[in-house]
């Protein structure tokens, strides 16, 4: 009830403070007559009624504070009277809004991206429970056999329900489809409907060869399909095979991969859409990806120890380097499991992002102190007439939260407008080839992104709003003492944090950009101009190479079984002649045009014949590096390897020697062939094979003209065999560009932090001299007027700014060796030390606050010493 009558006084307050007055007048006068009538006279029973009532304005407050939200009440008086001091000065509202604003925005779109791969969960049947698990030997991870995923989903203690999926790219023409091959089960397991059709279902995978239909994305419907509403029972001619469309899934559904998905297929019509080995042959070829719905109560660790017992069991009758040493269980709640890994990424990061926060709110502190000096006589005035320094300060704070509110919704605009900013640049800067994979997930915000930018307003507001309001109402105010050393100190110091942090952000951001050039610079050992990657359906892998050969354009046809940039090495134990101990080495398949069409010089020794490519003889090419490694003080020409691996254990992912021996009969340069990042290869070991063999691999094509050209001689090439002749035809200019794609997004986003810290940066310094000068005028004034020349005066203020700049570059450089060996340990080919990076962003940072210091400067060295003096 009291509540009830509290809430009608907040709904109708104007109403209540009226009643409330007239009952407090009612009974004044009725206290009158009661005495006018006892004999009392009119005058004196007036003055007798007062008295006994008290003071009627204090009654008529605690009435209201006892049926009302006394809280509430106040509030609304400081939001009002602080939206009338931000209407008096709009300059200074709108300045602080930009300044927090622009931040927020940069830190919101970063926060955007890490909660649509990381933080929101897949549009599934409880995505939490679903884990997709896979096992590793000691040398390489390991996918499923259809054997496998058979035993599993049906004895396993831990999960109630697995599917399987298979990826597969389908080209068709020059369209490229890709494509989920799934198990029966899939859709009904994710509780995933559709909008037109129906979904694929157990009865459609009932036996291999079966279930010739289609599933297609929504996207994909809309975007290459027009929408178009009669798409149900539509046939598609993928690969010579004719598949009908049965189904579109619902829009906010776009699978479990992390390429877009076009369609999903049965998995029993895999052997008609992949290559090698048949899925359900004899040879079970570790193909497929799986995942599990965890049991109620099952944890995560359970599972884990579960899945570890069961491979090792499994495998315990392969060679010891084949056995399962452990199992890999990831979370596929989200598009990016939120791991230690993953947070070890962003964390660097969201720490760029947040310092360009703390550069605005030290900015914007600086510009509330100096607010809070030009309202000191009226805070003053406030506290000599009793007001609680708390009240002050709340009211301060209020100001203060007011204007993060606004910029919060110029940062949300700032957000919205830097995500597609981004998303325009990343298509434009992903090779065209590679734009079609990209798997942008929806950036659309969400209450998670709302409550962020929020909390971080709240956050920066009290941060840039509760130290000015603190150091305004020090109770010491209206003492006669020294009212500037305190604010002086912190204004300071806030110059010194700004400056600090801006040097930080410019001297990393120097360092990304420095081993970037470094990376683009870096000579991987291979000559990739003109040359092609094809993945050529094994069917008319012999048309393809015969084809081809007739081009007076192509200079070169190679195979490689693990094409250079397309991984990490694969790795099998090697037993180098005269020792006795096994080590893991890389190694890969390639004709003997690999080397020609590469540039890869032979040292010593000769090159692979064609004969023995061929018949795919027991001779190695090794590099320098394995050379050195496995024979550090004989010559590695005419030694012998021995391969610990059983070549039973080889599938369509892991191609191995069908011999046990092999003589090196060439040294090659050493290159990078697997991982950009990496060094040269530490070991490789090439064996031979003959580009029309049916599992050799990719064809790689050199053509002598430009990469362009040669594209389009090699599509027309294909399109004259069979419209589906390759899966994917790309160049190796643009796996080399999508490679080097992570260190240019690293260093121009540390650019763009670095750029708008030094602004904030000089902004600030400049706002804050204007400032100081100011307050000096008179001090300035005097100097003058006893002779100081305006060179001196310019000195006195620019010495004051560099020696701040001074010391923030000193905290700051100290801060920067921290963070660069952070970085160091993510990014490679990162110097800690750089100097000529350190050299450019102390100079940066040191022009800059010299720039802010020279107007300021120059205008305090203008002072009219006779005005100065007259008004004083």
């Amino acid at each position: 009830m009291r509540l009830w009558k509290r809430l009608c006084h907040l709904v109708h307050r104007g109403r209540l403070q009226r009643e409330l007055e007239e009952e407090v007048r009612i009974h004044r006068e009725m206290t009158r007559e009661n005495l006018r009538r006892s004999g009392v006279s009119s005058e004196d029973a007036g003055y007798a009624a007062e008295r006994a009532l008290g003071n009627a304005t204090l009654a008529l407050e605690d009435s209201r504070a006892e049926w009302s939200f006394g809280w509430l009440e106040s509030l609304a008086r400081d939001v009002h009277y602080a939206v009338r001091g931000f209407f008096r000065r709009p300059a200074f509202a709108a300045t602080v809004i930009g300044t927090i604003g622009l931040a927020l925005g940069l830190n919101t779109a970063l926060f955007t991206a890490f909660n649509a791969y990381v933080l929101r969960p897949f549009a599934v049947h409880d995505p939490y429970s679903l884990y997709q698990f896979a096992w590793h030997s000691k040398t390489e991870g390991h996918g499923l056999t259809w054997r496998d995923f058979q035993e599993i989903r049906g004895g396993n203690t831990v999960f109630s329900e697995v599917f399987a999926w298979q990826f597969a790219p389908v080209r068709a023409g020059r369209q490229t489809y890709f494509i989920n091959l799934v198990s029966g089960n899939y859709f009904t397991m994710l509780g995933v409907d559709t909008v037109r059709g129906r979904p694929i279902l157990q009865s459609d995978t009932a036996t291999p060869g079966a279930g010739a239909v289609l599933v297609l994305d929504y996207t994909a419907w809309q975007t290459k399909f027009g929408g178009d509403p009669d798409i149900i029972g539509r046939k598609l001619v993928l690969r010579g095979h004719p598949f009908e469309i049965i189904g579109v899934v619902r829009p906010e559904f776009a699978g479990l991969s992390s390429v877009p998905t076009d369609f999903w297929a049965p998995l029993t019509i895999s052997g008609e859409l992949v290559d090698g080995p048949d899925l359900f042959g004899p040879r079970q070829p570790e193909q497929l990806q799986t995942v599990g719905r965890l049991k109620p109560g099952v944890t995560e660790p359970q599972a884990q120890g579960a899945l570890t017992v069961w491979f090792r069991q499994k495998t315990m009758d392969r060679p010891e380097g084949s056995r399962s040493t452990g199992v890999l269980l990831d979370s596929r709640a989200t598009s990016i499991p939120l791991t230690r890994q993953t947070m070890g990424v962003f964390a660097p990061v969201f720490a760029g992002f947040a310092l360009v926060l703390l550069i605005a709110c030290a900015n914007v502190a600086n510009m509330m102190l100096a607010r809070a000096a030009a309202r000191q006589r009226e805070i003053e005035i406030r506290l000599s007439l009793g007001a609680g320094r708390s009240r002050l300060v709340r009211q301060l704070v209020t100001e203060s939260l007011l204007l993060a509110l606004p910029a919060a919704a110029a940062g949300f605009a700032i957000a919205e407008a830097t995500i597609h900013l981004a998303l325009y640049v990343m298509s434009r800067m992903l090779p065209p080839d590679y734009a079609a994979m990209l798997h942008v997930a929806s950036l659309a915000p969400d209450m998670r992104v709302f409550g962020y930018i929020l909390l971080l307003a709240g956050l920066a507001a009290l941060v840039f709003g509760l130290a000015p309001a603190l150091q305004a109402t020090r109770p010491d105010v209206a003492s006669a003492g020294d009212r500037r050393g305190h604010p002086a100190r912190l204004r300071n110091t806030l110059v010194i944090v700004q400056v600090a942090v801006c040097a930080v952000l410019l001297i990393c951001a120097g360092v990304l950009l420095r081993g970037g050039q470094k990376m683009e610079a870096r000579d991987v050992g291979l000559d990739m101009r003109g040359v092609f990657n094809v993945q050529v359906l094994e069917a008319m892998r012999a048309k393809v190479v015969e084809r081809l050969e007739r081009d007076p354009a192509v200079e070169a046809i190679a195979a490689a079984w693990r094409p250079p940039l397309a991984g990490s090495q694969r790795q099998i134990f090697m037993t180098p002649g005269g020792s006795t101990s096994s080590v893991p080495a890389g190694y890969n398949f390639v004709s003997p045009e690999y080397f020609t069409v590469f540039r890869i010089r032979i040292d010593r020794g000769r090159n692979f014949t064609a004969q023995e490519a061929r018949a795919g003889a027991a001779v190695a090419i090794i590099s320098g590096a394995t050379a050195r490694r496995f024979w550090p003080r004989q010559d590695a020409l005419g030694q012998s390897i021995r391969i610990d691996a059983d070549p039973a254990a080889a599938n369509r992912y892991r191609k191995l020697p069908a011999f046990r021996m092999a003589r090196v009969v060439g040294i090659a340069k050493d290159v990078v062939s697997g991982i950009l990042v990496n060094d040269v290869d530490s070991t490789c070991v090439y064996f031979p094979v003959s580009p029309r063999a049916a599992d050799s691999g990719a064809l790689l094509v050199r053509f002598k003209t430009d990469t362009d050209t040669g594209g389009r001689l090699l599509n027309a090439a294909l399109a004259g065999v069979a419209p589906d002749a390759a899966g994917q035809v790309i160049s190796m200019r643009d796996e080399l560009g999508l490679a080097l794609l992570p260190f240019r997004l690293a260093s121009w986003t540390s650019g763009l932090l670095g750029g708008v810290a030094l602004l904030l940066t000089l902004s600030g310094i400049y706002g804050v001299l204007s400032y100081l000068v100011g307050q000096r005028t008179r001090e300035i004034g005097i100097r003058m007027a006893l002779g100081a020349t305006t060179a001196s005066v310019v000195r006195i203020v620019f010495r004051q700014s560099m020696r701040l700049a001074v010391l923030g570059l000193a905290a700051g450089v100290i801060l920067a060796l921290g963070a660069s060996r952070v970085l160091a340990s993510v990014f490679f080919m990162m110097n800690t030390f750089d100097a000529l990076a350190y050299a450019a962003g102390a100079l940066a940072v040191i022009a800059a606050a010299a720039g802010a210091a020279y107007f300021p400067s120059r205008q305090a060295a203008q002072v009219d010493p006779a005005i100065t003096l007259r008004y004083d």
